[in-house]
């Protein structure tokens, strides 16, 4: 699984520059502005860099007709890579990078803290308010 957001490009100009702006806006990609949403939503929540042993995949998963969702993947595993936690969410599109936090407070109620080594804090049960879609954890040894 790669790393949140991996391979995503964004191109900045500045704010006093309507052209180049309007120019940009035809570059944009909905789809992939709300994976990377949604996947550095999740690293955020974990307070976790760029070096850190997690990974998260936001996808498109619409059917015809519905409303756009994302299905997120994430993983957190050991530094030596002794233990794997792997959880998997589905959220609107349009709910921004709430998916992905989610995500990363299911994971890290669930192992994920003592992988990273952290307590959990303000993480509820996901099954006292369960979310459809919501899948169950997966603890692995490579």
């Amino acid at each position: 699984m790669p790393a949140p957001a991996q391979g995503v490009l964004a191109v900045e100009c500045r704010t006093d520059d309507p052209v180049t702006a309007a120019q940009l806006r035809t570059l944009d990609h909905a789809p992939t502005r709300a994976a990377a949403i949604t996947e550095r939503g999740f690293l955020a929540a974990l307070d976790a860099g760029c070096s850190a042993p997690v990974g998260a995949l936001a996808e498109l998963a619409t059917e015809a007709g519905a409303e756009p969702a994302l299905r997120v993947s994430g993983v957190i595993a050991a530094p030596d890579g002794s233990s794997v936690i792997r959880a998997q969410t589905i959220g609107a599109a349009r709910d921004g990078d709430a998916p992905g936090r989610r995500l990363a407070h299911m994971l890290l109620k669930h192992g994920g803290a003592a992988l990273l080594d952290r307590t959990p804090y303000r993480v509820t049960d996901p099954r006292s308010n369960p979310h459809p879609g919501d899948s169950g954890l997966a603890v692995c040894r490579p």
